[in-house]
């Protein structure tokens, strides 16, 4: 028979434990003076780690600008953050403008799972996902930087930038909201409908080939999307005060205005840029850049300079799409030619018309479409005006109908 063997428990001496405490307590001490003599760290993380990806607030004086510079002419792809910087005379008219706001837990706690992706466009792709947030169907947009372009730190700018627009921005009901913005992902709101330039593209394929466009559509409904449209921009401009605009969008078209909630709605910001002073000059500093299209405004061609007004101009080439069903961006004009007037056909039949909408319509075209930026109208007076007229037209429209239902 067996017997088990029972483990004796090892005494540790009353020396060694009184050492243990000692040395522990010795210890504690040490920790909590380094503690005390230890500054409170600020809440804000600068950017002075050329490695790090996120930006709570942007410290734009970590720019080589020169390098910069070079590095900008030597890839027009890249993007130039002399766009942003501040120099000796041209300085931020907002300080927010120096901010970010991330919220990344939004982000981290969408269930990706149900993303169904979309669309790609210049920068990004586009993902149809469904979340908590109240709406239509619980769905949103979720925006992610395409898997192969660089992760440069311009380009993280230039996110941010977009970021800050939207959130400066969330009380207009014509600019598409933004719920949550992290380093180069973002969650919108979902658009059930083509852009505003594949819209028009299906209404010109379908009457085309049969009547003139827009054949049967209302015409009224054309002029208050150019409603939509121009209060967006006039938004943008003004919701700084309508003194001096502090943004501009830089790259206006079709395929940036959105459908939501019955509303044309403008989105896309990251292009856009923000605009500086000059106290000794008192006027805004122009941004210089070599981001130039066919369709890029007469200043921009001219003296590479860019202000809002470069908006405005470009604002006349989708009031153009609305009221001929033509894509301007199509038309293969050469921006050197727009620099010295030349400007897209627009058939003789719309001049000829009776209709009251195309003249309202060639109006505000030809006063976007001004050459000097000094003399182009604003997105607010234009806006304001083609309200205005919206509602004359709508009112005799009403009253005439009234007068053949009281005829027949």
């Amino acid at each position: 028979m067996k017997h088990k063997q029972t483990k004796k428990a090892v005494r540790i001496p009353n020396c060694y434990v009184l050492s243990l405490v000692i040395g522990l307590a010795i210890y504690a001490a040490c920790l909590n003076t380094s503690i005390s003599k230890q500054s409170i760290p600020k809440r804000v993380v600068y950017l002075e780690n050329k490695d790090f990806t996120r930006m709570p607030t942007i410290q734009w004086s970590d720019f080589d600008r020169k390098a910069s510079t070079q590095h900008e002419h030597s890839n027009k792809d890249v993007e130039n953050p002399l766009v942003y910087a501040e120099t000796k005379d041209c300085k931020y008219m907002k300080q927010w403008q120096t901010q970010s706001f991330p919220i990344c837990n939004a982000l981290h706690e969408t269930n990706l799972l149900s993303a169904w992706y979309v669309a790609s466009g210049g920068q990004n792709n586009v993902w149809e996902l469904e979340d908590d947030i109240p709406t239509e169907d619980n769905l949103i947009a979720l925006k992610t930087m395409k898997y192969n372009d660089p992760r440069t730190k311009e380009r993280l700018l230039k996110y941010n930038v977009a970021a800050l627009i939207h959130e400066r921005l969330t009380s207009s009901r014509h600019i598409a909201t933004m719920y949550a913005f992290c380093g180069t992902s973002s969650l919108h709101e979902f658009s059930y409908y083509p852009d505003l330039s594949k819209q028009i593209e299906i209404w010109h394929a379908e009457h085309s080939a049969q009547e003139e466009y827009p054949g049967s559509i209302d015409t009224i409904r054309l002029l208050r999307i150019a409603v939509d449209v121009a209060t967006a921009i006039s938004d943008l401009h003004t919701f700084d005060g309508e003194a001096q605009a502090t943004v501009a969008h830089g790259d206006l078209a079709g395929d940036q205005i959105i459908f939501v909630d019955g509303v044309y709605k403008l989105t896309d910001f990251e292009w856009a840029f923000f605009l500086r002073w000059n106290e000794k000059l008192d006027k805004v500093c122009p941004v210089s850049d070599n981001h130039l299209i066919d369709t890029s405004a007469p200043e921009e061609t001219i003296h590479h300079h860019r202000t809002e007004k470069a908006d405005v101009f470009s604002m006349g080439h989708i009031f153009y799409s609305i009221l001929t069903g033509e894509d301007v961006y199509e038309l293969n004009i050469n921006h050197y030619l727009v620099a010295q007037g030349v400007r897209p056909f627009i058939p003789r039949h719309f001049y000829e018309s009776e209709d009251d909408v195309h003249k309202v319509l060639l109006g505000a075209i030809e006063r976007c479409w001004v050459g000097d930026p000094t003399e182009r109208a604003s997105a607010k007076v234009i806006a304001e005006d083609l309200r205005k007229d919206l509602e004359r037209i709508e009112e005799e429209r009403q009253s005439l109908d009234g007068v053949r239902w009281t005829i027949e």
